[in-house]
């Protein structure tokens, strides 16, 4: 698999507006999540711009939604952005991905 300049590319997008598929940008993982009207994360998920950034990356889809959800229901990145693009990396960095070589950092 040709290697992907992953984490150099990171995009934070944790806003309350809907983000659409076609906003994926190919090497770039947009981070979007549907906040819902309170702190507790009950409503909270992933948006499918960000499912989908990850796919495009070369994550298959089932490991993208898991990676994505974990991070959306995270309480520690609730109204946080920074928060979420750490957790982002740190998800990104342990993946058997990463670890294979599959991505590289710029």
């Amino acid at each position: 698999m040709k290697a992907i300049t992953t984490l150099a590319a990171l995009a934070f997008a944790a806003t309350a507006t809907a983000a659409a598929a076609s906003d994926v940008v190919p090497g770039v993982i947009t981070v979007s999540c549907y906040r819902g009207p309170t702190p507790e994360v009950v409503w909270d998920h992933p948006r499918s711009v960000f499912i989908d950034s990850l796919v495009a990356v070369g994550y298959d889809y089932n490991t993208a939604t898991s990676i994505a959800t974990r991070i959306c229901r995270d309480e520690r990145g609730v109204y946080d952005p920074e928060v979420l693009k750490a957790q982002t990396r740190e998800a990104l960095r342990n993946s058997p991905m990463w670890l294979k070589g599959h991505f590289r950092k710029r």
